[in-house]
C-alpha cells in the first residue's frame, strides 16, 4: 500500500484520530485536511476500506522514527559466525583464529569452530582434540565465555560453538 498523505486521499469522509491518538470519528476529508493545517501537520491515511482511517502527524518524523526502529531491531540480531581450519592447522593459526572469535563474540555474534577432514584425517583427530581443549582453555577459563554444546560431529565435520557468557 503506497501511503495517501493531506490531498492525495481519494475519499469523501475519513475516520480521524487526533495527534494526541483520540478517536474524532466520520467526517470529510477537507474538514480533517483543514484541522491537520491547522495544527501544523500532515493527515495521512493508516488503513483502506470504505471509510479509511487517518491520522493526524508529522509525516517526516513519522517515516524518520520507522526508519530508527528498523534500524535499531536490525542491529539486536545476533550472526552465527564461522571460523574453519584444518586438523593439520598449526598452534599460531590456532591463537589467531581465537583472537577473531574474541572480537566477534565481544561484537555480540556466536562464534563456532570447524574442522573439515579430507580422506582418512576424521581416524587421526588428536589433533583436532588438542586444538579444541587450546580453544576452550583461552576462552572459557576467563569465565567471559561460555561453550553452548559440546563438540559435534557431522559427517567430515567436527564443530564447537562458542557464545558469550
Amino acid at each position: 500500500m503506497s501511503v495517501c498523505i493531506n490531498k492525495t486521499i481519494i475519499s469523501k469522509t475519513v475516520r480521524l484520530i487526533s495527534s494526541d491518538s483520540k478517536n474524532l470519528g466520520l467526517m470529510s476529508t477537507t474538514k480533517a485536511l483543514d484541522m491537520a493545517m491547522d495544527e501544523g501537520l500532515d493527515l495521512v491515511q493508516i488503513s483502506d476500506g470504505d471509510e479509511p482511517t487517518c491520522k493526524i502527524l508529522d509525516y517526516q518524523k513519522h517515516v524518520y522514527e520507522q526508519k530508527k526502529l528498523k534500524k535499531k531491531n536490525k542491529k539486536n540480531t545476533v550472526e552465527n559466525k564461522e571460523l574453519q581450519f584444518r586438523p593439520n592447522t598449526d598452534v599460531n593459526d590456532i591463537e589467531r583464529l581465537i583472537k577473531k572469535a574474541q572480537k566477534f563474540i565481544d561484537a555480540g555474534n556466536n562464534v563456532k569452530f570447524i574442522v573439515r577432514f579430507k580422506g582418512r584425517e576424521v581416524t587421526f583427530n588428536d589433533n583436532v582434540i588438542a586444538s579444541f581443549d587450546k580453544i576452550t582453555k583461552s576462552l572459557v577459563l576467563p569465565k567471559l565465555y561460555k561453550i553452548s554444546n559440546d563438540v559435534t560431529v557431522k559427517g567430515n565435520r567436527m564443530g564447537l560453538y562458542v557464545t558469550r557468557g
